[in-house]
């Protein structure tokens, strides 16, 4: 049921001259402390979204760092899929409740996830955002394993059934670790808990430096012209990302800026019906409008790059975020991003600084002219946006972050 996943290696040296000196000594410092801990992070899936993209990551330089550190993926039914879809929305705010039956099938998913863990085989487990956060509480033996929830969404206004639920599920959790303090449930006091915001690798293909000469070239390649303005959302079609609102934004700003270009570039899964519902109405919004280019799970790695690299605004108008790697990768790429005014956005944009924080269509649509219109200004922002991201959201700080809590947790 569980599968290791394989990983590409890599050397935290590879860091030095990204990160600061003090950072990286301070990693190595931890690490000799942690070397032969056995780590295991337990997450729904190895590809597409946030949490394997760091894990993918971060795995390979704790094994690097001489800590003996596995990922492991499970196999979920169709069915388990779409109510773990109603945790992921519900924790999120959706009022759509999930009825006794998906409740009880959600449970008998975690308690046969429980027979394939053995917990006296690791010091610590990650158990990762909602499919498998019920695993513990099915678990016989816990063990002397340290156990963590890492969440992923964003909780600032989960739905009250959703809360008291999962408030039973992460009782024998020994930690958790949010985004940011604004997230937790209510009644929910983790033993210990970290707040360490997600970041990006910079070493990734999806993150090496790219000229705009090369991005450019990239973008004409899938027939894009990269003479006139562009703006570009890149997300899963997902409700909370409100792909149709930037779409309305664009078509707005597009009667001040003529010629403005909106590129979407989105991921869907084919047994989504949600994802596919949002996608068709993206499609009739942008039907027979030759500006508008969009690409569906056919964009990846330097490709993903170049559209950072080459848009004039990468948009993020999300209405619920735990954090937006996309939002810090943009702005790693020099790019000016505007977001929504929620979650994770408020801790990577500095509005004015590096992009804008939004609250609705028109004022997106607003800021997507203000900074096209001002190309001096969108170039300053850039650059704060890179230095930004260096100073807060590089992967190496994460790294930091965990190996702390986790040799202070083994020494308690």
């Amino acid at each position: 049921m569980f599968h290791s996943v394989e990983t590409v290696p890599k050397k935290i040296r590879a860091y030095r001259g990204i990160i600061d000196d003090k950072l990286y000594d301070e990693i190595v410092s931890l690490a000799k402390d942690l070397r032969g801990v056995r780590v295991l992070h337990i997450n729904s899936t190895a590809t597409r979204g946030g949490i394997p993209e760091i894990l993918g990551s971060e795995v390979p330089l704790l094994k690097d760092l001489g800590i003996k550190a596995d990922w492991q993926i499970f196999d979920m039914p169709t069915d388990v899929y779409a109510i773990t879809k109603y945790l992921h929305n519900g924790l999120q705010g959706s009022t759509k409740k999930l009825d006794s039956k998906g409740w009880k099938r959600y449970e008998k998913f975690n308690k046969e996830l429980a027979k394939y863990i053995k917990p006296d085989d690791w010091d610590v487990i990650f158990v990762h955002d909602s499919q498998p956060a019920a695993v513990l509480s099915h678990m016989k033996n816990k063990g002397k394993a340290k156990w963590l929830w890492r969440c992923h969404v964003d909780l600032t206004k989960p739905g009250p059934d959703y809360q008291k639920r999962f408030i039973n599920y992460l009782q024998d959790y020994d930690g958790a670790i949010f985004h940011a303090p604004e997230y937790g449930l209510a009644g929910h006091k983790p033993a210990n808990l970290l707040i360490s915001a997600a970041a990006i690798d910079p070493l990734s293909p999806k993150n090496k430096l790219m000229s705009k000469t090369e991005a450019r070239k990239i973008l004409r390649s899938f027939g894009i012209d990269t003479k006139r303005p562009i703006v570009t959302q890149l997300s899963r079609f997902d409700p909370w990302k409100d792909m149709p609102g930037a779409v309305t934004a664009w078509q707005i700003a597009k009667q001040k800026v003529p010629g403005l270009q909106l590129i979407i570039v989105g991921m869907v899964s084919s047994n989504d019906a949600q994802g596919q519902a949002i996608l068709d109405k993206v499609r009739r919004l942008t039907k027979g409008q030759p500006d508008v280019h969009l690409f569906i799970n056919d964009i990846s790695g330097r490709g993903t790059k170049a559209f950072f690299v080459a848009s004039d605004v990468m948009l993020q108008k999300s209405i619920r975020e735990g954090f937006s790697l996309i939002v810090s990768e943009a702005l790693w790429s020099s790019t000016p991003v505007i977001g929504g005014n929620v979650g994770g956005i408020r801790l990577q944009i500095v509005n004015g600084k590096n992009g804008y924080m939004v609250n609705n269509v028109k004022e997106l649509a607003e800021r997507i002219v203000k900074i096209i219109q001002d190309p001096q200004m969108a170039k300053k922002m850039g650059k704060f946006g890179h230095e930004y991201v260096k100073q807060n959201f590089l992967l190496p700080r994460l790294l930091r972050d965990e190996l702390r809590f986790m040799r202070k947790l083994l020494k308690s």
